[in-house]
């Protein structure tokens, strides 16, 4: 029997964001059926397939996806700060957990601090915060992703980052994968998809799967 051979893939250095956020079960019946264990898996399959084909992956600071990354990148001996960069605007430089900032002085990933709105405070609630505009917005700015996956999610701040990715991110591609659940369950992925793909994003949770197949298409595209 002949093996196909299956050709490494190169995402040439170029960035990919990510958004994505663990829904708190109590929120759950807002956002829909959400599957807290799906959405790391899918985190750690975009992680491996953006750090092993030759990407680069930006996102916006969260407690635990932060974390969660990094030691990703530490499992693929991707010791090059440049390889992973999170953007966290200095309102919540608290809350940055001392794993993270380990694994950054470690030298997996760089964190870009944004500053903060003066009049701004956590307590308000992160939904409408001016300082996490200014972060996000700096974020796809800077960084001009590729493509965008978004995985998860409960707050507004999921849907507010969504329709910025569609507005300044005009030429890239977006992924939203529905198994984990959340708010990016019912956003509508973006860009020209094989119906194979949109089907597989919309309906499996197969995650490194989908993720290979989605970071390919990206890879076949001109930069």
């Amino acid at each position: 029997m002949t093996r196909l051979a299956i050709q490494p893939l190169d995402l040439a250095g170029r960035f990919i964001f990510l958004s994505a956020s663990i829904p708190s079960v109590d929120r759950a019946t807002q956002y829909g059926e959400a599957r807290p264990g799906d959405v790391a898996d899918a985190v750690v399959a975009i992680a491996r397939g953006v750090l092993t084909g030759g990407g680069r992956l930006v996102f916006g600071g969260h407690p635990t996806i932060s974390p969660l990354i990094l030691m990703v990148a530490a499992e693929c001996s991707t010791r090059d700060p440049s390889r992973v960069t999170i953007y966290q605007s200095r309102l919540f430089a608290s809350l940055v957990t001392d794993e993270t900032l380990r694994l950054e002085r470690e030298g997996y990933g760089t964190i870009r601090w944004t500053e903060a709105v003066p009049g701004d405070s956590p307590e308000r609630g992160l939904e409408r915060l001016a300082s996490l505009e200014v972060m996000r917005i700096a974020m796809l700015y800077e960084a001009k992703p590729v493509a965008a996956f978004f995985v998860g999610g409960m707050e507004e701040g999921t849907t507010l980052e969504y329709v910025l990715a569609r507005d300044l991110l005009p030429r890239s591609t977006i992924f939203c994968m529905s198994g984990p659940g959340g708010a990016a369950a019912g956003f509508s992925s973006v860009g020209d998809l094989p119906e194979s793909l949109a089907e597989s994003l919309r309906t499996s949770r197969l995650y490194p799967a989908v993720v290979d197949a989605s970071l390919r298409l990206v890879a076949m595209r001109p930069a």
